[in-house]
This record gives structure tokens, C-alpha cells and sequence, in this order.
């Protein structure tokens, strides 16, 4: 009899062992696809306050010197009406739905709403006024109460 005994050595995974890692990875999956989900939707959120930002610095000039933030009857052209500046537009940037009218020209709300059929018509406004107010997940009022507001085409 030999005196070494040969004794089998035993490599690999058992399928128990490959399938309890497999619903490890599963459940990281399901915790990580919402959360990177909603990280995109709060940056092109941050976006658009970003260019809504740039209209909000471009009336602050017009206000500088023409001394209202009107063109006399109207509110002047934004140099930008959609966000991101480059790219699939996401938001439509323009005036709140309130418009302009006679004794309102110190004040304004500029207004990014999300443009439908895009992956954040379903998100709130982005809304900045005159005294850099900025709210974001905002209604159709510029406010935090009530449904979210209705995305444009």
C-alpha cells in the first residue's frame, strides 16, 4: 500500500454557490437602475436652472439698460429657449404662462418646462424670477404645491 494518499481535490462553484451571486448581483441591479435613474433626471433638471440662469443674467442686463425688464409691450427675445443649449432639447424656456401686463415691468419668472415625449416629461418645472428665485420640481405656477406641472410639445 502506497503511503500517500491521493484524496480529491475539489475546484470550481457548487450551483448553489453561482446562484446565490446571481441574486446578489439582482438585487443591486434593482437598488442601482432607480437611483442612477433619478440622479440623470435631478442633472438635466440642474441643467435647465443652469441655462434659465444665463435668461435670468441676460434680463438683468436688458433691465440694466433699458430700466424695465420689458421692450415696452412685450418681453424681449431670449438668447436661450431651450435646455440643454446643445444636444435633444429637454425644456422649452420661456415667460410664465401670466405674461406680460401694464405696471409689471420690474418683476418677471422665467419658466423651463419639460418638453413631452423626452425622458423628463414627467418631472416638475425649473422657474427663476427677478430676485434669483430658483425652484425646481415646480407647477405651472412656480410654486411647490399642487401637481407637477404638464410637460409642452
Amino acid at each position: 500500500m502506497s503511503a500517500f494518499h491521493k484524496s480529491k481535490v475539489r475546484t470550481g462553484f457548487t450551483i448553489i454557490e453561482l446562484m446565490i451571486v446571481v441574486a446578489m448581483i439582482a438585487v443591486m441591479v434593482a437598488v442601482a437602475i432607480p437611483s442612477y435613474q433619478n440622479y440623470i433626471q435631478k442633472s438635466y433638471m440642474k441643467a435647465a436652472a443652469a441655462t434659465i440662469h444665463k435668461d435670468g443674467q441676460f434680463m438683468e442686463k436688458w433691465y440694466s439698460v433699458n430700466g424695465k425688464y420689458t421692450t415696452g409691450s412685450a418681453w424681449p427675445a431670449l438668447p436661450y429657449t431651450v435646455s440643454p443649449e446643445s444636444g435633444t432639447s429637454l425644456y422649452r424656456i420661456s415667460f410664465t404662462s401670466s405674461g406680460y401686463s401694464a405696471g409689471n415691468d420690474n418683476k418677471y419668472t422665467l419658466i423651463a418646462t419639460p418638453i413631452c415625449g423626452t425622458q423628463v416629461a414627467n418631472n416638475g418645472c425649473v422657474c427663476f424670477d427677478q430676485d434669483a428665485n430658483t425652484v425646481l420640481n415646480a407647477n405651472a405656477d412656480c410654486t411647490n404645491g399642487g401637481p407637477l406641472c404638464s410637460c409642452t410639445n
